[in-house]
């Protein structure tokens, strides 16, 4: 259950307080407006670009058909010590981007 002391952190996705009564309050105190990342402009461009994305894919497999744009060669099966290595690697990896995103993030 939230206790008083978080409602003052209360505020809707667009950055508005709560409580309408407190914008003359705000308006006052110089609180800065935060607009949202995401808008109405933000949603149109990714549907527009995934449109364009769709009507290219569907130009390219009209008119060059749905094989693949270059040849791949058929691969074998990794055998088991390859697959431990790579499993090993990405431990290495994972660790280190830890590592790295704490070294970032100190304060």
């Amino acid at each position: 259950m939230r206790t008083p002391e978080h409602l003052n952190d209360a505020q809707t996705t667009g950055g508005l307080p709560i409580s309408p009564s407190m914008a003359p309050t705000l308006e006052e105190t110089d609180v800065a407006y935060q607009p949202p990342l995401v808008d109405g402009r933000v949603v149109f461009l990714c549907l527009l670009s995934i449109v364009i994305a769709g009507i290219a894919a569907g130009y390219r497999v009209a008119v060059m058909g749905a094989a693949p744009v270059f040849p791949m060669p058929d691969l074998s099966v990794p055998t088991g010590l390859a697959i431990a290595c790579y499993v090993l690697i990405g431990a290495i990896v994972g660790v280190a981007s830890v590592i790295v995103t704490k070294g970032v993030y100190v304060v």
